[in-house]
């Protein structure tokens, strides 16, 4: 991506602007749905080590929507991570 973009060039999401408005966390949980499949990957990675309780349910559906493989294998290593019941439920239901 240039430095000079205004937007991404997979997605086409403003990159300046109302992303600017959200916390970290609301822009990684935003990422989770990215068409370009490693970043969803390295967003799951760093809300696992945040662990933040309101990834829960953007995580749950990567984990029960049409996402990738590996994509749905970084969500369910971070919903582990973060240890919520509800994520603990879901993680036996897909063993």
């Amino acid at each position: 991506m240039s430095e000079n973009a205004t937007a991404c060039p997979s997605c086409g999401a403003g990159i300046i602007g109302a992303s600017a408005s959200r916390d970290y966390v609301a822009k990684l949980m935003a990422a989770l749905s990215h068409p370009e499949p490693t970043t969803p990957i390295r967003a799951a990675t760093i809300l696992g080590r945040l662990a933040p309780a309101e990834a829960v349910a953007p995580l749950l559906h990567v984990l029960r929507g049409p996402a990738d493989a590996y994509i749905k294998s970084a969500a369910a290593e971070t919903l582990g991570e973060i240890g919520a019941q509800e994520a603990r439920e879901v993680l036996a239901e897909a063993r």
